[in-house]
């Protein structure tokens, strides 16, 4: 009789494990862009034109903070985005590795006493651009314009992501 009960234990203690396990973990998938969920968004470091220019990486950060308090749609955190800081990027393999479907770059241009943005939202699934802006804006203005184009990014992803009718 007692080896029932202990055999009994052993079992729901194991099933409990098994279920509580595979629940905790769908809990912990690092996958941000989850199927039938808001689509996920990394933003990349801003090229800036000439060397050691931290206006890009500031605008960036800006972007993203931006982007985080709209909470819209979960966006990757600097320390993993900025890890494409150099060279060409790739959208769709930034997609894979992030676990995002919409990938934001741009460039920075200082002219003088103008700075000129470019940013772009791209499609990570096809590497299709959805959409584009360019400004040129006083430094005294730069802080309204990322408010600006975070609303800007925000309303292209969610109107490229919603369902085709």
């Amino acid at each position: 009789m007692l080896s029932s009960v202990v055999a009994l234990v052993l079992v729901s203690l194991t099933l409990w494990h098994l279920v509580t396990s595979r629940i905790l973990s769908a809990w912990d998938d690092p996958a941000l862009d989850k199927p039938g969920g808001p689509p996920a968004v990394a933003v990349l470091p801003f090229h800036a034109a000439s060397d050691g220019e931290p206006l890009g990486d500031e605008i960036a950060e800006d972007l993203i903070a931006h982007l985080s308090e709209l909470d819209s749609f979960p966006v990757v955190a600097r320390d993993e985005s900025f890890v494409y800081r150099t060279g060409a990027v790739d959208a769709k393999r930034v997609g894979r590795a992030l676990a995002v479907r919409y990938v934001v770059e741009g460039d920075v241009l200082r002219a003088g006493d103008r700075i000129g943005l470019q940013v772009r939202v791209f499609d990570a699934r096809t590497a299709r651009p959805v959409w584009a802006e360019e400004l040129e804006i006083e430094p005294a203005e730069l802080a309204a314009a990322q408010q600006r184009l975070a609303r800007l990014v925000a309303s292209a992803v969610l109107l490229d992501a919603r369902p085709s009718p």
